[in-house]
């Protein structure tokens, strides 16, 4: 038996009596064509949790994919940025290759990661986890210039400041949700959430939601 959801990015996969899936939602920012303009929209909603990743090529065309991420109502988000390798010509460049991650759905609101007031556009990434104050997260990559691949990965999670008893106390003084224990993906900012797991409780992720392709 096989059982595929894309919106939630779960699979379920029962043969002879193994079952193989990932609790939380994987997106994949990549090119999508529209009108001549490479671009792509998702848009996630109640996701408790997730990886976000994307991929430009210097072959294709300009990049400009957006991603809004809605956690459920009462919780709010924090998105930690994993790795970036942003090559341009001009690194030092934001015109050229940038991640802009935003507070809420609309990007009229100011890009939200300190130190970084107009994107992440080289190989640096912010040292803490960013948070929202509302229960909605939007990251836009824009790619125009790459000389070679650019990529990037970031962890995404939605969080509460009080137990409401179906949570888990992270070090940084927020509460995540249940399910994301022992699910292979630290969503703690110490990766906390992944200690002392069975290996029965540790859930493999073979699926990607895309968000353009």
């Amino acid at each position: 038996m096989f059982e595929i959801t894309f919106s939630r990015c779960i699979l379920l996969v029962l043969l002879e009596s193994i079952v193989v899936y990932c609790s939380y939602d994987r997106v994949y920012m990549a090119h999508e064509t529209k009108d001549g303009y490479e671009t792509c929209s998702q848009r996630f909603k109640e996701s408790i949790g997730g990886e976000i990743s994307g991929l430009a090529r210097p072959y294709e065309k300009q990049l400009n994919c957006t991603v809004n991420i809605e956690s459920p109502l009462g919780t709010m988000l924090t998105i930690e940025i994993k790795n970036v390798n942003f090559v341009t010509a001009y690194p030092s460049d934001c015109n050229f290759v940038k991640l802009l991650v935003y507070d809420g759905s609309s990007f009229e609101t100011s890009n939200i990661v300190p130190s970084f007031p107009n994107g992440i556009c080289n190989q640096s990434i912010p040292s803490q986890v960013i948070k929202t104050r509302s229960n909605t997260l939007s990251v836009r990559f824009e790619v125009s210039g790459n000389t070679d691949d650019v990529t990037f990965q970031a962890v995404y999670t939605s969080y509460t400041t009080l137990d409401d008893g179906n949570c888990i106390f992270c070090s940084e003084g927020i509460c995540i949700p249940e399910e994301l224990a022992c699910d292979g993906l630290g969503n703690c900012a110490d990766s906390s959430d992944e200690n002392d797991c069975k290996p029965s409780n540790t859930f493999i992720c073979l699926l990607y939601t895309i968000a353009g392709s």
